[in-house]
């Protein structure tokens, strides 16, 4: 099976293709969904990628990165940058599981804060597409890097 195939003058390469656009819906998926459920005393809530206490606006640099290296397949000029765009997308990735896993394990998690008393901490929803994304996006920058 060919997996190259022809857009108007341009080769495309249908594998990367579906690997860019499951990285880019991964990311979508990661900043959407909660990625940590804190229960509080008084009620229940989730914490997300955008929200200010875990990554704040740098949450949303994920979909634009894994977007942007959709648009690489497509457009030639963009190629060229494939790596760099590929290197933003794990280093962000990766700040998000590392900010991610400190709330999780740290102690002030544990413990008291100033808005109140946490009564558990767990994993949310968010947490799979955001581990797929960086395993993903770490094997796609090792391809993009070898080529």
């Amino acid at each position: 099976m060919n997996r190259i195939r022809r857009l108007d003058d341009r080769q495309i390469d249908m594998g990367t293709l579906a690997l860019r656009s499951a990285l880019a819906f991964l990311s979508v998926l990661a900043v959407v969904l909660p990625i940590l459920n804190v229960i509080f005393a008084d009620g229940p809530d989730a914490l997300r990628l955008g929200d200010f206490r875990l990554l704040a606006m740098a949450a949303y640099l994920l979909p634009l990165a894994y977007v942007a290296g959709l648009a690489a397949v497509f457009v030639d000029g963009m190629r060229s940058h494939a790596l760099f765009i590929d290197l933003t997308g794990v280093v962000v990735g990766a700040v998000a599981v590392l900010r991610t896993s400190y709330v999780l394990f740290s102690d002030a998690a544990t413990g008291s804060e100033i808005i109140g008393e946490f009564v558990s901490v767990s994993l949310g929803s968010g947490a799979v597409p955001l581990l797929l994304l960086l395993l993903g996006g770490s094997w796609l920058l090792q391809k993009t890097w070898l080529d």
